[in-house]
């Protein structure tokens, strides 16, 4: 008999357990009833205080209030919050005309020189072809004239923004359109790839999923679905652009992580950070000052990595700046705790004549990662470290070819809390699932009072249906821990039909939260018949549009977001 999990919760099986035991004697089933009573009676007390789903720690009463799930087109905040538009694809970005890109993912914020200027990076992953033409494409109508353009929709956009009193008194940061400084980057930028499997100039960076930042000022941009652009493949996340038709380029120039100089506004490929589909480079410190760079390989069956500087950070900019271009690249071994070294002084890689140059195994590491025993994974994808502790949190949405739907929050601890030891113990943080309230995390970010927080990334393709039809539409959630530490998922926000919830950053002072709402209508199209999926922000019969939206208490108090 299938039970289903909810259905035995809410309904009445426990009285018809109790009729099925009145059949014996009397004795026995008074007996029965007592204890069956008192199995009911203690499991509704257990039911009255559980939370619900996507409810949070039910002791914390003070928080805010957890928000239904919705399947509206609409992106929908907690109560006592509200949000605005900062920046929408498409929109020009400086004096020169420069627009954004599509598809807004990582963003990365930085201060300016008073309180009412900063400047905001972001990623333009990639594009809706299906969108922009209303239809799928195929690669051979593409003409050339529409590629060129599709060139310019990914790489990122450096931005810069002003603070304005809004009419209802708070202040808002906006772009500011003519700016001088703002600039960007896409398929056609020549950019040059610098370490052991550098020494070339590349055209252009694409598929900029994640990123980070380093402590000498510049922004990493993080290469990952690079596999659409220029040559057909086999179960790609999506369908071939068709871009190799009339630029055919190497793939070998695509897949690292992209190092962005604000000031020069000049980039340049990491090889020595190896070549995979990149989800992210998060940035921290060892004990002895080395830097150490944790990046995951968003796919299914594929790994995480940690790179670790051969140098000591001085805290000098022009002496730092060099750090993530010489080191060494490990790959994590989770049954056994270890971080293997990717090296040709592997003896198992020394044996292998591919991988006898530290060039070829920086550029196929994926191959060079299986040979040496690094750990398959379930799509691993954003990795953060804890500021006060170290401890470092990863996520695996999920792979539902090996039967896990729902993915997981996890936790590695390195040896002595050190991020430079090759040793570490792990565990599994939050499982995915209804009782937990969450499903196929993705992005992770660490906020105001040291609370995590995570955004989902279930597939248009699979959203509402099966064992993901309790969860609406990709969500983002506070991670709470209670006393005992049970762990649990507290709706925040909830995204546009098709869409992603990406790139969450709480601005410095905490007043704020930064989010990329990427790819709403992402379905559109998809089967005969459909038409637009999302018509996200502008409603109505509009197309929908990628926008990176500002969230923030409606009454200014900041600790909304901790309390």
């Amino acid at each position: 008999m299938r039970i289903d999990r909810r259905e035995f919760v809410t309904s009445g099986i426990f009285a018809t357990l109790a009729a099925a035991l009145d059949s014996t004697d009397a004795f026995a089933a008074e007996k029965s009833k007592e204890r069956t009573t008192s199995f009911v009676d203690e499991m509704k007390k257990k039911r009255s205080k559980a939370p619900l789903m996507g409810g949070g720690d039910p002791r914390r009463s003070r928080a805010f209030k957890p928000l239904p799930y919705t399947t509206k087109d609409e992106l929908s905040v907690a109560e006592g919050f509200t949000w605005y538009s900062l920046l929408r694809a498409g929109e020009i970005i400086n004096a020169k005309g420069d627009r954004a890109g599509d598809c807004c993912d990582f963003l990365h914020f930085i201060p300016g020189q008073s309180a009412d200027q900063a400047f905001l990076w972001v990623n333009h992953e990639y594009f809706l072809d299906n969108v922009i033409y209303g239809k799928n494409l195929k690669p051979e109508e593409r003409t050339k004239e529409q590629v060129d353009a599709e060139m310019k929709l990914v790489g990122g956009s450096y931005v810069e923004l002003v603070r304005r009193k809004h009419a209802d008194g708070s202040w808002r940061w906006q772009v500011k359109s003519d700016s001088q400084i703002a600039f960007r980057l896409d398929a056609n930028t020549a950019i040059p790839m610098v370490g052991a499997a550098g020494g070339r100039t590349s055209l252009g960076t694409l598929a900029n999923c994640s990123g980070g930042f380093t402590p000498w000022g510049t922004i990493l941009t993080a290469e990952e679905n690079y596999d659409v652009y220029f040559k057909e493949h086999e179960g790609t996340f999506r369908g071939y652009y068709g871009w190799g038709t009339y630029y055919p380029r190497s793939e070998e120039d695509y897949g690292w992580v992209v190092e962005v100089n604000p000031k020069t506004q000049s980039a340049r490929k990491l090889t020595a950070l190896g070549r995979f589909a990149h989800e992210g480079a998060t940035v921290t410190k060892s004990k002895d000052g080395r830097v150490v760079v944790y990046l995951g390989d968003d796919a299914k069956g594929q790994c995480i990595y940690k790179f670790i500087s051969r140098r000591n950070l001085t805290g000098q900019s022009d002496n730092d700046a060099d750090l993530l271009v010489e080191g060494s690249l490990y790959v994590a071994n989770l049954s056994k705790g270890q971080w293997v070294l990717l090296s040709p002084e592997n003896p198992l890689l020394a044996k292998d004549e591919r991988f006898k140059s530290l060039a070829n195994i920086l550029t196929h590491t994926r191959e060079a990662a299986k040979i040496v025993g690094g750990t398959r994974l379930n799509r691993p994808e954003d990795i953060k470290v804890d500021p006060l502790n170290g401890d470092v949190y990863f996520a695996l949405t999920n792979n539902a070819d090996s039967g896990d739907v729902y993915g997981s929050v996890n936790l590695l601890r390195e040896k002595e809390g050190d991020a430079a030891s090759l040793e570490f113990s792990f565990e599994t943080f939050l499982a995915g699932g209804v009782r937990h309230g969450m499903a196929c995390p993705d992005n992770l970010t660490f906020g105001p009072g040291n609370f995590l927080w995570a955004c989902t990334d279930m597939s248009a393709s699979a959203m509402g249906k099966g064992a993901l039809s309790p969860f609406g539409h990709n969500s983002m959630f506070r991670l709470e821990i209670d006393a005992s530490g049970s762990v649990f998922a507290r709706h925040f926000l909830q995204a546009p039909r098709d869409a992603e919830l990406t790139g969450p950053i709480f601005l410095p002072d905490a007043s704020a939260l930064l989010l990329s709402v990427q790819h709403p209508g992402e379905g559109s199209y998809s089967k005969p018949g459909l038409g637009l999926t999302s018509h996200w922000p502008d409603g109505g019969d509009s197309k929908p549009v990628s926008t990176v939206v500002c969230i923030l208490p409606v009454d200014g108090k900041k600790e909304r977001f901790s309390s």
